[in-house]
């Protein structure tokens, strides 16, 4: 899937799971914390930020059927161009699994989806 999109972390070789276009991330708790790397694009040049993150976990969740990937996720959130916030019903451990082939779409589409 690394030729069609590249995830915001992957698994290395040696089964770790390290920053793709996620720069590192924070847990506490019941949060996720993604800080996402500075000057990456989509295809169409948009700048892929917080927001679009967001929303491909909004959409995920809404409409997809591998959303249970996601586990007991309540909200995503951008809190500020680089940074997107994930909130947890209940701490979930295998987080990485649903995380590590999330991709993020550009937003632009969203006034569509949104009605």
């Amino acid at each position: 899937m690394d030729l069609i999109y590249q995830p915001l972390s992957r698994m290395s070789q040696q089964g770790e799971v390290v920053p793709s276009l996620g720069e590192g991330w924070e847990v506490c708790n019941e949060n996720l914390t993604l800080k996402l790397k500075a000057g990456i694009t989509f295809h169409d040049d948009t700048p892929r930020e917080a927001e679009a993150v967001a929303w491909t976990v909004y959409i995920l969740e809404a409409a997809s059927p591998n959303a249970f990937f996601l586990g007991p996720l309540e909200q995503a959130e951008a809190i500020d161009p680089l940074t997107v916030a994930q909130h947890f019903r209940q701490p979930l451990v295998p987080v990485w699994v649903g995380l590590t082939p999330l991709p993020s779409a550009s937003s632009r589409g969203r006034s569509i989806a949104r009605g």
